[in-house]
């Protein structure tokens, strides 16, 4: 981590695991570009993505070429090659063992550097996008100001590049679970249906996002009932 820290190889959009970040800094950020562009009266169009087991589909073998192209090379990179491959897992249930399974795809989870190998490999996926990103390990928004049928084009162009970028890295999103926020408060603001992954997304007039709810006027007194909703039944159970 000093090393990608030192020569910035970490995209600034990235706040998970990372020291100094958190889900704080990244909603902050992302809060302070939205509500400055309601006070503006502006709309914005913000797409939740949703990875389809993110940690246990990155490809060994493309995560390995990524890591050297960031400089892992040499005897550090094979002792990453062993790290990863010729594991297998079992299951075991009443003390009886299913027979062993290779695992062929996926970081090591509950490892120290399980979450760093994730980051490096969806590292690149802000690249190519003309919409801002927000990324909290596998959390990822993306959002863009609309202003006519233009902007929410382009919107749509980067969830196009968006299909390319995991087909290329055989890293799936999962279409069902992605949801289209249409924040505004205009009385009759811009709309548009977004396609992804040959799947027309649902738009919804709030979603949770790193823990709190966030709504299509910006407002947060859903995330406020809501939460005191659960302080009162953590309270009935006491």
């Amino acid at each position: 981590m000093k090393y990608f820290d030192r020569y910035n190889i970490l995209t600034d959009l990235q706040h998970g695991f990372r020291a100094k970040r958190s889900t704080v800094t990244q909603l902050i950020g992302t809060i302070h570009d939205i509500s400055s562009a309601i006070n503006n009266d502006s709309t914005v169009h913000a797409v939740i993505l949703d990875f389809e087991k993110a940690f246990d589909k990155v490809p060994h073998q493309r995560l390995l070429r990524k890591l050297q192209s960031y400089g892992i090379q040499g005897p550090l990179n094979n002792w990453l090659k062993s790290f990863l491959t010729d594991r297998y897992q079992t299951v075991v249930c009443e003390g009886e063992a299913a027979k062993p399974t290779s695992v062929t795809s996926g970081v090591p989870q509950g490892t120290v550097l399980g979450p760093l190998l994730f980051l490096s490999y969806i590292n690149d996926l802000p690249n190519a996008l003309n919409s801002s990103v927000r990324l909290f390990a596998d959390d990822a928004l993306l959002y863009g100001l609309i202003s006519g049928s233009s902007n929410s084009d382009e919107l749509q162009d980067d969830l196009s590049k968006l299909e390319t970028w995991q087909e290329k890295w055989q890293m799936k999103f999962n279409p069902g679970k992605c949801k289209v926020l249409c924040i505004s408060t205009k009385k009759d603001p811009p709309q548009r249906k977004y396609s992804f992954c040959n799947t027309e997304l649902e738009q919804v007039e709030s979603v949770a996002y790193l823990g709190i709810t966030l709504n299509n006027k910006m407002k947060l007194s859903e995330h406020v009932s809501n939460t005191a909703s659960k302080a009162s039944k953590l309270l009935g159970m006491a």
